[in-house]
């Protein structure tokens, strides 16, 4: 029969059987816990980084955005202002004619006058 002093022999003997082989899951634990700190570092880097990078986007976007709506205003004014309305093209139309017509009469009038004078 096995004594206390016995168990508590083999009791020793199995906690450091035990503990040699604990040893090497707890180093490796160890590392995969270091690597898992190293990912989680990283990943809150990128994270930070795609933020600022949405934020940049973002502003870089709105600001050519606004550059293009800018240059579109000024072209649509530009053009506005060059543009000639049916009412002008009316009435230079109406100069041109009166323009022709007073022309042929002073051409008339000028043969005319060379006819007197001779």
């Amino acid at each position: 029969m096995l004594t206390r002093e016995d168990l508590a022999a083999i009791g020793a003997m199995m906690d450091e059987k035990l503990e040699a082989r604990l040893k090497p899951i707890e180093e490796r634990l160890t590392g995969i816990e270091d690597r898992v700190t190293g990912i989680e570092d990283r990943l809150t880097e990128n994270e930070r980084r795609t933020q600022e990078l949405k934020l940049l986007m973002e502003n870089e976007t709105n600001r050519a955005v606004n550059l293009v709506l800018e240059g579109h205003e000024g072209l649509r004014q530009m053009i506005e202002e060059h543009l000639v309305t049916k009412e002008e093209r009316e009435q230079d139309r109406i100069r041109i004619h009166t323009l022709e017509g007073i022309a042929k009469l002073h051409t008339e009038q000028i043969a005319d006058l060379k006819k007197k004078i001779g």
